[in-house]
């Protein structure tokens, strides 16, 4: 059976083009791109040689060694690239899986054994405090992360959850860690900024892989 992946990459917003039209000149069936703005200190991004916090993020869906084919043709074009994959327990539609099928050959590499040992935190809070949630997320361990604006979709009976309105202006943050450091990023998080909080945030986490730093 095929195994999917949905590849993200996170790259400086001047790169998003190029990095697109590789992803589809590799064939990469499906990908989303969103601006968003990364969350390195001043001091961070002249340490890493990074001058731009504006950031582009793609989310694609491929076979785990399209991922690390692709991947290495990005990096040979550019830097400050950071990919990561998550797996793909099920597609919805059996349409949606031939269509997937029919352009996503199987994993060629039967030396690829990927450990998904980081976890990717996603962090949905209040518009204005993603500072305080990062400050928050930092002290526990975060080295960074990445920004990208929202807004909720709830309605009537829905737009509570655990007593968070999710239908106004919301931001989401994706911080990538290691899986010893989830447990307590979270816990910090909830204390400080939880449902219960201003910044009334809710988060969760998924395994995922590093590919390309």
């Amino acid at each position: 059976m095929l195994k999917l992946v949905t590849l993200i990459n996170i790259s400086p917003r001047k790169n998003s083009e190029g990095i697109i039209r590789i992803l589809n000149k590799n064939n990469i069936p499906m990908t989303l791109g969103r601006y968003g703005r990364g969350t390195a200190t001043d001091m961070m991004l002249d340490y890493l040689g990074i001058a731009e916090k504006e950031k582009c993020i793609t989310f694609s869906i491929s076979s785990l060694d399209m991922a690390y084919d692709v991947c290495a043709k990005i990096k040979d074009k550019y830097r400050d690239i950071y990919s990561f994959a998550m797996p793909i327990s099920t597609v919805g539609g059996k349409q949606i899986m031939e269509h997937l099928s029919e352009n996503i050959p199987e994993n060629t590499h039967k030396d690829l054994s990927p450990k998904f040992d980081k976890e990717l935190l996603m962090i949905i809070t209040n518009r204005g405090y993603v500072d305080s949630v990062m400050e928050i997320a930092r002290e526990a361990g975060a080295t960074g992360g990445t920004v990208i604006h929202a807004r909720g979709t709830g309605a009537g009976d829905s737009e509570k959850f655990f007593g968070v309105t999710v239908g106004s202006e919301k931001e989401m943050i994706f911080i990538v860690t290691e899986k010893e450091k989830r447990n307590v990023i979270m816990q910090a998080i909830m204390k400080k900024a939880g449902p219960a909080s201003k910044a009334g945030s809710v988060l969760f986490s998924l395994p995922v892989t590093e590919i390309l730093i």
